[in-house]
């Protein structure tokens, strides 16, 4: 619905004035908000129990928090996330790595795939930085 640059804390307080904001940029009544769908942060949830709003946890993300933690609960799968964490951390701080990397690649004329970290907020980037890091284990040499 809206989309503004968010500054300062997100406290509860602070994003149900930006919400209001939003419905009034909108000019929509609270009257005609009959519910909001929201993530199942805790701020976020008190933002509009405090603000006497209707609101509804995402059932979309409840899963992926659940499959998220279910994937994660298996030792293996959690050790290998924490080794390709600090594997594409180091590149993501070294831009010399990150160069000879590149340079293996290229000398080896295999495609040139950017690590991907993943991020716990952020849906599917574990998975999408375990494919783009077995791609690139099956291909290169990370030296």
């Amino acid at each position: 619905m809206n989309c503004v640059k968010f500054t300062g804390s997100h406290t509860a307080v602070n994003l149900l004035s930006v919400f209001q904001r939003a419905l009034e940029d909108w000019n929509i009544s609270r009257e005609k908000c009959h519910v909001v769908l929201r993530d199942n942060a805790a701020n976020i949830t008190k933002c509009f129990r405090d603000g006497n709003l209707a609101s509804v946890p995402c059932f979309a993300h409840t899963v992926q928090l659940c499959v998220h933690d279910g994937i994660l609960s298996q030792r293996y799968v959690s050790d290998t996330v924490k080794a390709g964490h600090k594997i594409v951390g180091h590149f993501k701080h070294s831009s010399s790595a990150t160069d000879r990397l590149h340079s293996l690649q290229t000398e080896l004329s295999l495609p040139q795939h950017q690590l991907i970290h993943d991020v716990q907020t952020r849906w599917n980037t574990t998975y999408v930085a375990t494919v783009t890091g077995t791609a690139s284990s099956n291909n290169t040499v990370l030296c």
